[in-house]
């Protein structure tokens, strides 16, 4: 147990990406074990747009996608690949947000990150967004019922990454 969680903080301390590495730290901690990964099943699919330093500008399909939703609060891991990798992190409250409403979340208001680099985990990025633009709303596609997030994080020096993502209508009760 004390080797996986010195790893996994060796991991957050190389990488850059501090987030992600540290809550595999506190799962290791928390008596899961090495079994436990799930920030690597996907269960959303969608696009990522934008431009973050390392990667350049980018436009592609996710290549993994996570979305934890507890109730209004919803937290996520979004990543693309190819010619570098890319992601968005994190999470925010969407309470009192009817369908198809935008909010706009300031700094306080969000815990969404992004991180870049060269290649999967090896980020030379690693920041907070600045502003954070949500839009949730139902749409159907190909007769099933989904939930679409936009999601528009803005970062230092002009970076903006969009996100969009659909996923199966939550189950009553929020979690999912």
């Amino acid at each position: 147990m004390i080797r996986l969680a010195a790893t996994a903080f060796v991991l957050a301390l190389s990488t850059g990406c501090v987030v992600p590495a540290t809550l595999l730290l506190v799962d290791a901690l928390d008596g899961d074990g090495p079994g436990v990964d799930y920030y690597q099943d996907s269960n959303v699919s969608g696009q990522m747009r934008g431009e973050l330093p390392v990667t350049g500008a980018f436009d592609r399909e996710l290549s993994a996608g996570s979305l934890w939703r507890w109730e209004d609060t919803i937290d996520l891991e979004l990543q693309v690949e190819g010619g570098g990798w890319a992601m968005l992190g994190g999470g925010f409250d969407l309470t009192g947000v009817d369908d198809g409403e935008t909010v706009v979340l300031g700094p306080d208001e969000h815990w969404v990150y992004g991180c870049s680099g060269a290649s999967v985990w090896n980020a030379e990025f690693d920041e907070p967004a600045e502003e954070v633009v949500v839009t949730q709303e139902r749409i159907e596609l190909d007769g099933e019922e989904l939930v679409q997030l936009t999601i528009i994080a803005t970062f230092a020096d002009d970076h903006e990454v969009t996100a969009v993502v659909v996923e199966p209508v939550p189950a009553p009760g929020g979690e999912g």
